[in-house]
């Protein structure tokens, strides 16, 4: 994997064979002194999945829900530096793995130090002793060192600007819009004639945080189509650069046109003051639509490595006991996209938009990272 990672990974890898040089030889499997030592199995995604199920719940835990920015850009920091040691000449990547994984997680979640410490003891036990186990801790510990300087601030990590594909301006006065805000009064009013049970189901399946519910989805697939590590580990590399980088162009996009909640609008321009949405209405604006987005983006990714036509089933913690089945990843992100527009949240303009962004980072994230 190229451009994004390139430059990070060069230097990486001179750290390493730095590292790995005990009297002026690679210390490699092949190296006579290493050979009593057992030949690592096949690279196996359990790492790749624990680490993420891990900070999947850490986000998921009490307390009111992370807000997308500093939580996609955990996720992202994250899996890019499991992969940086993962792609790394390491004998173990397997602990290479585990110790980047547990060491961004310590670094940014502090309070979760000894669950952290623990997880990766496990992780580790069926590492043999050796120096091959070493290299890989030194690979991983290396690479998230540089996924942890290279993440700080609020920079994108591959778009150019934050605004390289802002949408463009909503025409709030034209017949598109007026139509949009028709449906979502309609359909989107928490006592609704218009919306079908399913429908309201729907509006309230999606408002779990999207970035989490997608990357349980990615987990579902690697496991269904039997990744191995490296492919794993690019896998959720690239899913969460694109969503931490989705949600950056979101932020970006909404503030500079600012505009209001569908209850505001059918309240305030509508004459409407009785109106009220199924969900809460979040407090940022409301164009582009954030599901839509972080959802296209991801479906972007997961379709670039498995193709569109996966069957696979969804679970959420805003509504417990109830899976939804799709049949492709872009029908789970036309519903999540959608879903806003039933929960009274969004109008299908932003829908609409937050796709098209969606899609284009994504697109972005793959394409730089090939």
């Amino acid at each position: 994997m190229g451009g994004v990672f390139s430059r990070l990974r060069r230097v990486l890898i001179g750290l390493i064979l730095v590292a790995a040089l005990g009297g002026g030889t690679l210390l490699y499997a092949e190296h006579p002194s290493r050979a009593s030592e057992p030949a690592p199995p096949m690279a196996s995604s359990v790492p790749v999945l624990d680490w993420s199920q891990e900070l999947v719940r850490i986000q998921s835990g009490p307390g009111p829900a992370p807000s997308a920015l500093p939580a996609t850009r955990a996720f992202a920091i994250m899996e890019t530096a499991i992969y940086d040691a993962v792609a790394a000449p390491s004998p173990r990547p397997d602990a290479a793995a585990s110790a980047a994984g547990h060491d961004v997680l310590a670094a940014l979640y502090p309070g979760f130090r000894a669950e952290l410490d623990a997880l990766l003891d496990r992780e580790l036990a069926g590492v043999p002793e050796g120096h091959g186990k070493q290299a890989g801790l030194a690979a991983g510990h290396l690479a998230a060192l540089g996924r942890l300087a290279l993440g700080q601030g609020s920079d994108p990590f591959v778009l150019h600007r934050p605004d390289q594909f802002r949408s463009p301006a909503p025409d709030l006065g034209g017949v598109e819009f007026r139509q949009a805000l028709t449906e979502v009064f309609q359909f989107g009013e928490d006592v609704s004639s218009f919306r079908r049970p399913d429908q309201a189901l729907a509006a309230r399946f999606w408002s779990a945080p999207i970035w989490v519910t997608w990357n349980r989805i990615a987990e579902g697939a690697v496991t269904v189509h039997h990744a191995g590590l490296l492919v794993a580990a690019r896998l959720f590399a690239e899913l969460d650069l694109a969503l931490a980088d989705t949600a950056i162009a979101l932020a970006d996009a909404k503030n500079a046109y600012n505009v209001p909640r569908p209850v505001a609008l059918i309240r305030e321009v509508e004459s409407q003051a009785a109106w009220t949405p199924l969900l809460p209405t979040p407090a940022d604006p409301s164009y582009p639509g954030a599901h839509s987005a972080e959802s296209a983006a991801a479906a972007t990714v997961l379709a670039g490595f498995f193709g569109d036509r996966d069957r696979f089933a969804v679970t959420s913690d805003a509504v417990l006991g109830v899976t939804r089945h799709f049949d492709s990843y872009g029908a789970a992100a036309g519903e999540a996209g959608l879903s806003r527009i039933y929960g009274g949240v969004h109008t299908r303009v932003d829908h609409n938009a937050g796709v098209v962004l969606g899609h284009q980072v994504a697109t972005l994230v793959v394409n730089t990272s090939s």
